[in-house]
């Protein structure tokens, strides 16, 4: 009976090493504890349960709970459902919550006692490695989950930075094309602004070279001003009339009272009607803001500040030096059937070069006037 109980522990011991898969994985009551059969011992531990176990003959086998410090000694080993236990080392018990069960056989040495252990801890072992092997499966699928992860960030960021690198490279393409555009501008700015001072140059040269001319033609035109002056003397002796009324705009054509009215005479009995810048026959130049000139066409009744008003017949000389004889006609036209040269005097007129004189007579009536103009 001893040889084939040994047998079943080791049976038992073998199948618990060929399914080490499950050996720790009962979970259910697989020893049943018959409080009228089986023996407890309170406050015990490993060694002193199998000596218990040893002692107390006919019994199958033992379990110890360290964290309660209880052993139990089972009288026969009585499965308490299917499968019919095949742990030796690992199962519960019906008040026990994975407690070690260690097969023994009464009267067996501690060598098979130990043979057994040695059994469980290498179902443990094998358990613990596949737990670990488990573990170690699940963390290299995270690792190629996280590889894969990482390949496939590695290809996106491999994408942006090809992206990158090509706006990269169009973006230096555009700056190197404005940093052309500009260097081409700036030279061009540059070739205008040397152009700009070589022209600045020539003109100042040219200006330099007017101005050495000018002194010169002034020092000649100013030998020959003097020669000029003195044959013709009324070019630098004349009475200016500039009164602003002389104008052959100053007027509408309609009466404005005799009182207002003015004429060029020196006789006593229109003293009062004489114009203030008359001073008798003689030399005079038109100017501003009279006018320069004498009008060469019938400025009309009215104007000129005066009724007849004062014109030249005939054209101004062309050259300068030239003196000519000319008529002046005073307008009357269009009062009582009177003409535009119901009146006149002869005169000088002489071309002093950059001006006109005009050798004017006292006017044979009032009110007559002699107008300005600045054309002909």
């Amino acid at each position: 009976q001893q040889t084939k109980m040994k047998s079943v522990v080791l049976l038992v011991c073998m199948v618990f090493v060929t399914t080490a898969k499950s050996c720790l994985e009962v979970t259910t009551e697989s020893w049943i504890f018959d409080e009228e059969r089986d023996l407890l011992f309170q406050n015990s531990n490993i060694a002193e349960c199998q000596k218990e176990l040893f002692e107390h003959e006919g019994f199958m086998g033992f379990s110890f709970q360290e964290e309660s410090s209880e052993c139990r000694v089972y009288k026969a080993l009585f499965p308490s459902s299917d499968p019919p236990c095949k742990d030796c080392t690992a199962t519960t018990s019906m008040k026990f919550t994975n407690v070690p069960l260690y097969c023994v056989e009464p009267d067996r040495y501690v060598d098979d006692f130990a043979f057994c252990v040695l059994l469980t801890n290498m179902c443990k072992n094998m358990k613990e490695s596949e737990r670990r092997i488990g573990k170690l499966e699940s963390e290299k699928q995270e690792s190629e989950r996280r590889i894969g992860k990482l390949e496939s960030e590695k290809q996106m960021l491999k994408q942006d930075a090809e992206s990158l690198l090509v706006t990269l490279d169009t973006k230096l393409e555009l700056i190197d094309f404005k940093l052309t555009k500009a260097l081409e501008i700036e030279n061009t700015r540059k070739a205008e602004k040397l152009a700009e001072k070589e022209e600045q140059q020539r003109l100042e040269r040219e200006k330099e070279e007017r101005a050495r001319k000018e002194r010169q033609e002034e020092g000649f035109q100013c030998l020959q001003r003097e020669e000029f002056e003195q044959q013709h003397p009324e070019c630098t002796d004349y009475t200016v009339l500039n009164d602003r009324r002389r104008s052959i705009h100053h007027g509408n054509g309609t009466y404005e009272g005799a009182k207002r009215a003015k004429c060029d005479t020196s006789r006593t009995r229109w003293s009062s009607y004489k114009s203030a810048d008359w001073v008798g026959a003689g030399w005079y130049r038109m100017m501003g803001p009279a006018g320069t000139r004498i009008p060469e066409a019938p400025p009309g009744i009215w104007q000129c500040g005066t009724k007849a008003s004062g014109w030249m017949t005939g054209s101004h000389p062309a050259v300068a030096g030239q003196t000519i004889d000319v008529i002046f006609c005073f307008d009357l036209k269009g009062y009582k059937g009177y003409s535009d040269c119901e009146w006149s005097t002869q005169g000088k007129v002489t071309h002093c070069g950059n001006y006109i004189v005009y050798y004017l007579e006292n006017t044979p009536h009032c009110d007559l006037r002699y107008c300005a103009t600045n054309h002909f």
